[in-house]
């Protein structure tokens, strides 16, 4: 139900498995300030794992005022193949000045790959629960208490798992079962009376119609029952 199904062929499907849409990314947020004797870069993540490079040059004033600011975002704001993406980004130098693009570019690869590294060394994996499978078992009742060849009981640890969980008896598969009379083989909803437009719910019931149908595989004979109210039918060997 309302379900999306594609063709073999598909450019449109094809498109959309060849965009980057399962790719995750940090958050972070970037300030660039100034001391007497270097700029500095600090960097921190939504995780709040923490980086900061400095570089120590000689200082040199521009004269084009703001848009130095405005160049030193655009490079600083160049993340590539990084794993992080920009949230805020702050340049609070006290005068504008002459950062060539080499060294500014530099500076940010430095502090990046140092946040990057914290945020392994940080990393921890939250505690799981621990959960006593016995204490489960002790509390959980298994809902059947007599348990037949339907179970589908192939093995003597299956036997007593359902044992344990509260079947009082259990009956062995039907591989296993010396006793496969009148035992259902196969609940299918592929029905012989409708193939033979003779379903009781859809059709007109011819009057030669023999109702006792069965199937024979070489000597083998098996019964067919069916289950009109669910739609359903049932071999049985005979």
């Amino acid at each position: 139900v309302d379900t999306v199904l594609y063709r073999n062929q598909d450019l449109a499907f094809e498109r959309i498995l060849k965009k980057e849409s399962a790719i995750r990314k940090v958050g972070i947020r970037m300030q660039l300030d100034n001391s007497t004797s270097a700029f500095i870069l600090k960097a921190w993540d939504e995780d709040g794992v923490y980086a900061e490079g400095k570089l120590e040059i000689s200082f040199e004033l521009s004269n084009k005022g703001e848009e130095v600011k405005i160049q030193l975002a655009k490079q600083l704001a160049k993340l590539g193949e990084t794993p992080f993406y920009i949230i805020d980004l702050q340049i609070n130098l006290d005068q504008a000045y002459f950062i060539q693009a080499s060294q500014i570019n530099l500076l940010r690869r430095e502090v990046l790959q140092s946040l990057e590294e914290k945020r392994i060394l940080q990393f921890f994996p939250k505690d799981s629960a621990s959960i006593d499978l016995r204490q489960i078992h002790k509390q959980s009742v298994y809902p059947p208490k007599q348990l037949d060849y339907r179970a589908n009981i192939s093995n003597s640890k299956a036997m007593s798992v359902y044992k344990q969980m509260g079947a009082e008896t259990c009956e062995w598969g039907f591989e296993l079962n010396q006793d496969t009379q009148d035992k259902t083989l196969m609940f299918t909803k592929h029905c012989i009376r409708y193939q033979l437009d003779q379903c009781p719910r859809r059709h007109e019931i011819s009057n030669d119609f023999k109702e006792n149908l069965y199937l024979k595989n070489n000597r083998q004979v098996f019964s067919l029952f069916f289950d009109c109210e669910n739609c359903m039918m049932q071999i049985k060997r005979k």
